[in-house]
């Protein structure tokens, strides 16, 4: 199960993150591909725009398609489908798995530089033996499904090279008291470089979620302390290009 998130909310989080020519992206709830095919035609832009010979340019293409888009995505419907919308916007399919991203072992800790995600929300995830293997499941009968793919994201980040993660997540997770614990483990693991607040219903044309949700930028911490930002940027978005609170688009 995945929440589809709005085309705009998409093109504005791919714009900020400006992901870098040879940059491994990820979306482990990828959904039907909406963040990895704007990541694709965004490098690509800039693949065409290079100044060097063709074949560099052949080359750096190729790398696109061949390893730098990562997704993952347990229903095998949509899976397909991301599949099949990234071969029509020009390719980049080969490293999209279905099943479990909190279980699948082909995506990767310690290798992205990017991730942008808006994975499924406040769904309680019951299986034992994979909520032992994460911090926020230990000793737990569930976890909600968002806190867990945080997780799964910060062990897929490279600390080395200063990975971020561009997440949707429901507001309740940065501000409710119920949530602090989470809120205290996560600033030890990453550094808050983005949040943006979204409007309320910006979701509900899009699979009816009526969460009141938040960008939020995180980047990995490392032990020599130079991922820390100069700054941080605070928002609260009024609209986000479509109207909010209707049914229809």
């Amino acid at each position: 199960m995945t929440n589809f998130t709005p085309r705009e909310i998409v093109d504005f989080i791919v714009k900020y993150a400006d992901p870098k020519i040879g940059d491994k992206i990820l979306d482990p709830a990828c959904g039907s591909g909406g963040f990895l095919i704007q990541s694709f035609l965004y490098v690509n832009q800039k693949i065409i725009d290079t100044p060097c010979s063709e074949l560099d340019r052949k080359l750096k293409f190729n790398e696109l398609i061949d390893k730098c888009l990562w997704g993952g995505e347990a229903d095998e419907d949509l899976h397909v489908l991301a599949k099949i919308n990234l071969i029509m916007h020009g390719d980049g399919y080969n490293n999209i798995y279905q099943g479990d991203s909190l279980s699948n072992k082909k995506l990767p800790n310690d290798t992205f530089n990017l991730i942008l995600t808006n994975p499924p929300f406040t769904i309680p995830y019951t299986f034992k033996d994979i909520l032992n293997k994460y911090e926020m499941g230990q000793n737990r009968e569930s976890q909600e499904l968002d806190i867990l793919f945080v997780e799964k994201c910060i062990r897929a980040l490279d600390a080395k090279a200063g990975g971020e993660m561009y997440i949707v997540l429901p507001e309740g997770l940065l501000n409710l008291p119920y949530y602090q614990n989470f809120r205290k483990w996560l600033l030890g693991k990453c550094y808050i470089t983005l949040s943006i607040s979204l409007p309320e219903g910006a979701f509900i044309p899009f699979g009816k979620s009526v969460s009141k949700t938040a960008i939020s930028c995180l980047r990995k911490k490392n032990q020599q302390g130079n991922t820390k930002p100069e700054c941080v940027f605070l928002g609260s978005a009024q609209h986000v290009g479509h109207e909010v609170g209707k049914s229809l688009y």
